[in-house]
């Protein structure tokens, strides 16, 4: 066995970050965070216990089908001609992936493969299982989520639960929450005011996952994993820099 990397968090100034965070029931946290400023694909799993250090290795897969199709591969294109292209690749290709690691693994995965068009960014949303991602919109407060409910697991399903594309804005901040973070259901309550301030009041974007986590501290005990990511998509830019949180289990051979 072996730590894929050692901190729980990540930060990048200005652009975005990550934390894990393990229960007080599990020696090592299955959830997992995957950041690769070079393929431009970001994603977060949540591992099933059965089968220990396998988010690590389903994030790995998935980002290893974007390693030659950079975030510009389509720059000069506009989304409605290019994304049909896109999404039909993807869907190919991550059944095929789905198809291999059929009972091999137990993970959630929720990821966004950022693209470049002339209309703009854009993403493409690979999601399958109960992890969750949403956009935030700092000036207004808003809170949408992206993703939608299900159940299916990669290792049991034979093809994503949600594969679309989605524009954002100059403003928009994406939050990627595994369901360790249950303050999310009450994001938007009336009742649950200060969790929304906790993003909206956040000048420092890197700083959100860890607001996120102790905030989930102060309602409770952490029962299960958690993982939070926050990034700023209009402000990434392209790099060789690859950021994995979580655990891996050397045990695991595909």
């Amino acid at each position: 066995m072996g730590i894929k990397i050692t901190d729980n968090s990540y930060k990048y100034p200005g652009v975005g970050g990550a934390s894990i965070q393990g229960s007080s029931q599990h020696s090592c946290c299955q959830d997992a965070v995957l950041l690769n400023f070079q393929t431009g694909f970001f994603a977060v799993a949540d591992g099933a216990d059965r089968y220990p250090g396998t988010a690590v290795r389903v994030l790995m897969d998935f980002d290893s089908l974007f390693l030659r199709w950079p975030c510009n591969a389509f720059a000069n294109e506009k989304i409605d001609k290019c994304s049909r292209n896109v999404m039909e690749r993807i869907r190919c290709e991550s059944t095929q992936l789905l198809s291999l690691l059929k009972g091999r693994v137990g993970s959630t995965l929720t990821g966004v493969k950022l693209m470049a068009s002339q209309d703009g960014p854009w993403g493409v949303i690979l999601h399958t299982g109960d992890s969750d991602l949403y956009e935030h919109l700092p000036a207004t407060g808003e809170i949408r989520r992206i993703t939608r409910n299900n159940f299916w697991m990669v290792g049991k399903t034979d093809h994503l639960f949600q594969l679309d594309h989605f524009q954002f804005t100059g403003q928009s901040i994406l939050l990627w929450v595994t369901d360790g973070i249950t303050i999310m259901n009450r994001m938007t309550s009336s009742d649950f005011p200060h969790t929304g301030q906790s993003c909206s009041n956040t000048p420092v974007i890197e700083d959100i996952p860890e607001k996120m986590l102790s905030i989930q501290a102060s309602q409770g005990q952490i029962n299960d994993d958690a993982a939070v990511m926050a990034l700023a998509p209009s402000r990434i830019v392209p790099s060789e820099q690859k950021i994995i949180l979580g655990y891996e289990d050397a045990s695991v051979v595909f």
